[in-house]
């Protein structure tokens, strides 16, 4: 079994503590008693610390056994649908497992991640977008974030439904203006915002809106994390320099050669890059490096 790198399940196990699927923040929740099996919980705090380390087998090992003892245990089910969603490949077991969770789990949080994860999977890994779809609305039901509904309008733009892209995209800008009042703030990070306002000029574009969609990239403050979306961008309105230009960009930012595949690969089956695709330069830039399987 491969080993992602310590540094990025580290990130991942505190994504999953953050959205209430870690043991810690759980029993923190329930107060000093934690309202939970000592024995449960020591195997629980045993397969975090494990995965965190980069040991996987044991981690699995750690959350079966959890499962061996509490079957409806959704934090065991949350952490082997991540597991095995990715690091193992094994898509049957995650879906599995992240069905467990929404079937579970009181707390929306949690069945909204899991909508999210099976929509990654539907999309990412069987090329089913229109599944895909149907899981992120599962999940805004569930929980609504901005983020989902980002995700939500790239899918619907996928497949050229644009209308439904573009409301979801409004609802993203929307939301984000909504968490960023809840966390105390007068608005969002901008770079984050400029993600959204991309995203959303990506679809004005493809409605045929252009002078709008032109509008909102002249003034957005975006970073790193809107490269691509500016790729799509510049690569509908038919500017191959320019397109090139953040494909290469956002090739920059993927450190490793399986990440910069993952998304070559996309970009190769992204309608918005169809014309530009038979094109010598982006041609070569989305072939396969070495390594990176």
């Amino acid at each position: 079994m491969t080993s992602l790198p310590k540094r990025i399940l580290t990130a991942l196990v505190t994504a999953l503590v953050l959205i209430g699927a870690g043991p810690l923040a759980t029993a923190h929740a329930q107060g000093a008693g934690g309202g939970m099996d000592p024995e449960i919980r020591k195997l629980l705090e045993e397969g975090q610390a494990k995965l965190g380390a980069g040991e996987v087998e044991a981690a699995v090992a750690a959350f079966e056994k959890v499962l061996g003892k509490e079957p409806k245990n959704v934090y065991a089910h949350n952490y082997l649908g991540f597991i095995h969603h990715s690091q193992t490949g094994d898509f049957e077991k995650a879906l599995s497992h992240y069905d467990a969770v929404i079937a579970n789990s009181k707390d929306p949080r949690q069945q909204a991640y899991a909508y999210t994860q099976k929509g990654s999977i539907h999309f990412a890994e069987r090329h089913n977008p229109n599944e895909a779809i149907k899981q992120y609305n599962l999940a805004l039901k569930a929980h609504p974030l901005s983020s989902t509904f980002d995700v939500a309008s790239n899918l619907y733009h996928y497949v050229h439904e644009n209308e439904d892209a573009l409301k979801s995209a409004d609802e993203a800008i929307k939301y984000a203006h909504a968490e960023a009042k809840q966390q105390g703030k007068d608005a969002p990070d901008p770079a984050y915002l400029a993600k959204l306002q991309c995203g959303k000029a990506v679809v004005l574009l493809a409605l045929g809106r252009k002078e709008e969609a032109q509008k909102i990239i002249d003034e957005a403050k975006y970073d790193k994390a809107s490269f691509y979306n500016l790729a799509q961008y510049h690569a509908l309105n038919d500017d191959e320099a320019k397109a090139v230009e953040f494909v290469e960009k956002a090739l920059a930012e993927r450190k490793d050669a399986k990440a910069r595949n993952q998304l070559r690969d996309f970009i190769r089956r992204d309608p918005d890059f169809k014309k530009l695709r038979i094109k010598p330069t982006l041609k070569a830039l989305v072939k396969d490096e070495p390594g990176g399987k």
